[in-house]
């Protein structure tokens, strides 16, 4: 296909498979290079998969642009996720630690330790980090 159109792809699922899932539409995107219309109301989903977001308020286009950019204005998060202020990192994998669940990733801000990815060592991993969770 020339475009692929992923409407709410998981929204039904629970966290444990969502978290399986990723990747494998991660690898689809970076693999292929296929265009993909993700449609999702979750902000993690939107950060970790798209670099350029189309945000539609009441049937109309309130915004574009990159993600980064996007997600920096707080006037365009859903109700529930205002005051959610945060950043977006680009990191790649630098290593897993099997026996504490960890996953080592390593970014320009220096090294971060996350939930253990089913990702490979060395694949870029985009993530978000809010505000209300940097001591």
């Amino acid at each position: 296909p020339r475009l692929l159109l992923m409407d709410e792809p998981l929204a039904s699922l629970d966290d444990a498979r969502k978290a399986e899932i990723l990747p494998y539409i991660e690898r689809l995107r970076d693999e292929t290079k296929i265009p993909i219309v993700y449609v999702s109301h979750s902000i993690p989903e939107v950060a970790r998969l798209a670099s350029d977001v189309v945000v539609l308020a009441q049937g109309k286009v309130a915004a574009c642009g990159p993600t980064g950019a996007i997600m920096q204005r707080l006037d365009l998060l859903p109700a529930e996720e205002r005051g959610e202020g945060g950043a977006m990192l680009d990191t790649a994998v630098l290593r897993h630690d099997e026996v504490f669940g960890m996953t080592v990733l390593g970014s320009a801000a220096g090294d971060i330790r996350v939930p253990l990815l089913a990702v490979p060592v060395g694949a870029p991993v985009r993530i978000r980090i809010r505000a209300r969770d940097v001591m």
